[in-house]
């Protein structure tokens, strides 16, 4: 304590609050006019403001294209149509054909017109009606004789098939003066997709005849 005393008292300082041994600084205010503008030490020392941030041109342009990269993907479709065959019976194509004139009961033909449906002209077989004789065999009931170049008119007493490749099986009745005087069976019809087949057998003698119809 004394030789601090001692000390203080030959050094010749001034033992003051601005003035010390370690010498203290003495600051005075600055001039507002001597005072930098922040924009001037920002201009300086880092750039324009924000550009610290900003990414370099090749960060950009890989950025850009990243970004402006797209997948496109093409899907196509296809429409496809099937097409669904049936299948017809043999006798479709293999068959006989009846084509008198005088055998359509529109025609109005009286009796007696040959050939006759007996045998060897008709035989168990199949056979389609086909130009002046018509389309089909008559499906109507006869309530009269002599017609269709016959005494006896016969008609197919069954429906016919709608459906492609189907069959009917029915009987044949012939106007005798009474309705299905005299029959014939087994008959059957077949639809051939735009036409009909029918199975046909030969009568008994020269005064009957299968009617056709338009």
């Amino acid at each position: 304590m004394s030789r601090l005393s001692n000390w203080n008292t030959n050094s010749g300082y001034s033992l003051n609050s601005q003035s010390n041994i370690m010498g203290q600084p003495q600051y005075k205010p600055a001039d507002q006019n001597q005072l930098a503008p922040m924009h001037a030490w920002q201009d300086s020392t880092m750039g324009k403001p924000n550009e610290i941030n900003k990414p370099t041109n090749e960060n950009s342009s890989l950025t850009a294209s990243s970004r402006s990269t797209s997948t496109t993907t093409k899907t196509s479709s296809t429409v496809t149509t099937a097409t669904v065959s049936v299948s017809l019976p043999i006798q479709c194509y293999t068959y006989s054909t009846l084509n008198e004139v005088y055998r359509n009961y529109q025609n109005g033909y009286g009796c007696c017109w040959s050939p006759y449906d007996t045998s060897p002209y008709i035989t168990p077989g199949w056979y389609r009606f086909t130009g002046s004789a018509g389309s089909s065999i008559l499906t109507t009931p006869v309530l009269t004789t002599s017609t269709c170049g016959t005494s006896y008119p016969g008609y197919f007493n069954g429906t016919l098939p709608s459906t492609v490749g189907a069959s009917v099986t029915g009987t044949a009745c012939f106007f005798t003066g009474t309705p299905c005087g005299y029959s014939l069976a087994p008959i059957t019809a077949v639809n051939c997709n735009g036409y009909y087949i029918f199975y046909l057998l030969p009568v008994v003698n020269s005064n009957y005849r299968y009617c056709s119809t338009t």
